[in-house]
């Protein structure tokens, strides 16, 4: 005999179990009732699915423990009574309905609920074999943009699962004859904030997109059908709202901003707070030909493991933008490329700079140079290509220091700005996070294009004025006709009376 489980979902939980989507973000404000949500659809369709694999998970496995089994509504206490209920059919232990082991929650369906962590991205080598039926990753912005996209890269479901006809898609949605399900299904909870704040706002909150509109996402991004169901503070009626505020007052505004109200545009915890889109990106013009131009690299060859990073600079001679100051108005990245080697980028850079005129000079990071051992090194790889790089000043604290005193810039006016191309990047860079151990710089994560643009910022760029046009010959040399002369003896009698 099975025990009924009563979950109680507020509307806006529930419109995630009726959505259509297969990819899906659950979050906002702090408060919105995120992880019992979780525990709730993971409960639900392991009943309802026998032998379905749902994978949930945490960042940091204290919190796997903290958030989702302790405590009277974690899956402990949800699952006692299951847990104490014998059926003579179950496979498992003393035939219970289910049991809690270490890192599983098994029913005695098949079905299983695995509870993972992922605190490093090394970690990834343990998800290689697993199918992932279900996944859902909390706090999804605390996870770098690679481990989510291979997370997701684990996701599909074999023709041996029974999935009911209630998830299945109407028949025009069939890519073929054979029939489609609303699985696999993969659902984010998160609030603002964090190194993978820029993927999950714009995988879901991008141009023309709005809350709850369904959405396909590019095919070089998953091509699942995507979702953003916005939840707030007030939306969940088992928690205070107003005694909750009061909790939050007297920290900074902008945490408070996106703690209350959910807003993905204030960074909570950014290394780069003065990042503001609104004066650092400008519409492309045409670089003059006099402008200093140079290239800044942070090399890797491993796509989005360890992407590379090389900005195209150029230095402002005065005019519409101060003196002196940067314009990045070219990127090119490794993220979403296979892994390539130092050849073919640099046969691509200069592809890329064919009509840019002189490029004055190229400084690289990363471990470009490997003064270890005797065979070549990638510098000179590059430079039998004619690439030729200097090797970049990679000191982080006066690097980090040149950032911020450009991106602040001289009265009023920032002294490093992006062409409006370069906005993802630009959204990188301000979603960097405080390094927990060493205040003084930046937590790792999508920092690729920061420590380009370091690079470029440590190169001590140099203005270079536009050429004085000079008169031709004939006109330097050229003698004035008497009636000129004439004329003139005429204006200075003038001036004389």
């Amino acid at each position: 005999m099975l025990i009924n489980l009563d979950f109680k979902l507020h509307p806006k939980q529930a419109l995630v179990l009726e959505s259509k989507s297969t990819e899906l973000l659950y979050g906002g404000s702090a408060g919105g009732g995120k992880s019992w949500l979780a525990r709730c659809i993971l409960i639900m369709w392991a009943l309802e699915i026998p032998g379905i694999q749902l994978f949930l998970f945490r960042r940091l496995y204290a919190d796997l423990t903290l958030n989702h089994l302790e405590g009277p509504s974690g899956f402990r206490a949800i699952l006692a009574p299951w847990c104490n209920s014998k059926n003579p059919q179950s496979p498992l232990i003393a035939g219970r309905l289910c049991e809690i082991v270490e890192g599983e929650i098994r029913f005695w369906n098949g079905s299983k609920i695995h509870l993972c962590h992922l605190q490093h991205q090394k970690d990834l080598a343990k998800y290689y074999g697993p199918e992932f039926h279900v996944l859902i990753v909390e706090e999804a912005t605390q996870f770098t943009e690679y481990m989510l996209r291979f997370l997701r890269s684990r996701m599909r479901i074999p023709d041996s699962l029974k999935i009911p006809d209630k998830y299945l898609k109407p028949k025009e949605e069939w890519a073929s004859d054979r029939p489609e399900y609303y699985f696999p299904r993969a659902i984010y909870t998160s609030n603002p904030g964090g190194v993978g704040h820029a993927y999950m706002k714009r995988a879901f909150m991008g141009p023309g997109i709005e809350p709850l509109q369904l959405h396909t996402a590019p095919l070089d991004d998953g091509g699942m059908v995507r979702q953003y169901i916005p939840a707030r503070l007030k939306d969940n009626a088992s928690i205070n709202e107003a005694d909750y505020s009061k909790k939050l007052s007297g920290l900074p505004a902008r945490l408070v901003d996106a703690m209350l109200n959910g807003n993905w545009d204030a960074v909570i915890g950014a290394y780069f707070p003065e990042v503001m889109p609104d004066q650092h990106l400008i519409k492309p013009f045409a670089i003059p030909e006099h402008w200093l131009k140079f290239i800044a690299m942070d090399w890797g060859a491993c796509g989005d493991g360890d992407p590379f990073s090389i900005g195209w600079f150029a230095v402002s001679d005065g005019g519409l933008l101060p003196r002196g100051a940067l314009v990045c108005y070219r990127v090119w990245t490794g993220k979403t490329l296979p892994k390539t080697t130092a050849s073919k980028v640099a046969q691509g850079i200069l592809h890329r700079e064919r009509s840019d005129g002189k490029i004055t000079y190229r400084t690289a990071g990363g471990d470009i140079l490997e003064q270890r051992g005797h065979g070549e090194s990638i510098l000179e790889i590059f430079a039998q290509e004619g690439v030729v790089f200097q090797r970049a000043d990679m000191r982080r604290t006066s690097g980090w220091m040149q950032v911020r005193e450009r991106l602040v810039g001289k009265s009023d006016r920032p002294m490093l700005y992006f062409f409006q191309e370069c906005s993802d990047d630009l959204d990188s860079l301000a979603n960097l996070q405080h390094d927990l151990n060493d205040v003084e710089d930046c937590a790792a994560g999508d920092d690729h294009f920061a420590d380009m643009v370091r690079y470029g910022c440590m190169t001590r760029p140099w203005v270079r004025n536009a050429p004085v046009t000079d008169l031709p010959i004939a006109e330097k040399f050229k003698q004035p006709t008497l009636a000129q002369l004439w004329e003139n003896h005429e204006r200075r009698e003038k001036r004389g009376n």
